[in-house]
């Protein structure tokens, strides 16, 4: 407990703190391809049409009940970007993950609670400091973030695998990831949300959500998904 309590306290604490200046200045001479263990994965004519569908249904969904939150999300990662991804990861793509990213490269609202899309360039980062702290599990350290809480926590996929799959993980409850499925389940989960009214646009602009509805929202979603789990 002693050591994950450490390893939150760094990600709690802002980059002013010259400990976090010196893991910054260290990771960014570390290869995260060298030390990820990813492995490359195709999609499917079916699995891309599902993936493509659950963009498309987020969406439309955002673009009706949500405008402000759909004009939040960035237009899609570059080639360039993806190149930069798939050399973190050893050489390796990842499909899913990089359709995630040419979708859309982060955004400027949250679209989860505690979830903010990010971009590639802050995944990379994310990853290459992790190697320069130690008692980070092995889940963790082989998975790219995608969504972001103010802890550094969030929501990650998991490219160690050839059937990439998306995971929520915090530090202080290390041992107990929770599985959302592959990332067309994942987007179908955030468009769920926000069809059923558990997610919306708040009056200024922001996303907001109902506590107990979500609570359900959960209990049931991850029922459905107890073979991640």
């Amino acid at each position: 407990m002693q050591n994950t309590k450490f390893v939150l306290s760094i990600n709690a604490t802002t980059m002013s703190s010259p400990l976090n200046l010196l893991l910054l200045c260290a990771a960014l001479l570390t290869s995260c391809g060298e030390r990820t263990a990813s492995l490359s994965s195709t999609m499917s004519l079916n699995q891309t049409i599902e993936l493509d569908a659950a963009f498309d249904r987020l969406e439309m969904v955002l673009q009706k009940k949500a405008p402000k939150l759909y004009a939040s999300l960035s237009s899609g990662a570059s080639e360039e970007e993806i190149e930069k991804l798939r050399s973190c990861l050893g050489g390796n793509r990842v499909e899913a993950l990089e359709r995630w990213f040419s979708r859309h490269n982060g955004a400027t609202e949250e679209l989860l609670p505690s979830g903010l899309p990010i971009e590639i360039d802050r995944s990379i980062e994310d990853l290459r400091i992790l190697q320069t702290i130690p008692f980070v599990p092995e889940i963790r350290r082989n998975a790219v973030k995608i969504l972001c809480d103010s802890a550094g926590d969030g929501f990650f996929v998991d490219v160690n695998t050839d059937t990439p799959l998306v995971f929520h993980h915090i530090l202080e409850d290390p041992e107990n990831p929770v599985w959302f499925g592959t990332l067309a389940e994942f987007v179908n989960y955030i468009a769920t949300g926000f069809e059923s009214g558990v997610f919306y646009q708040s009056e200024d602009g922001k996303f907001a959500h109902d506590e107990s509805g979500y609570e359900d929202m959960m209990d049931n979603y991850l029922h459905l998904a107890s073979r991640w789990n």
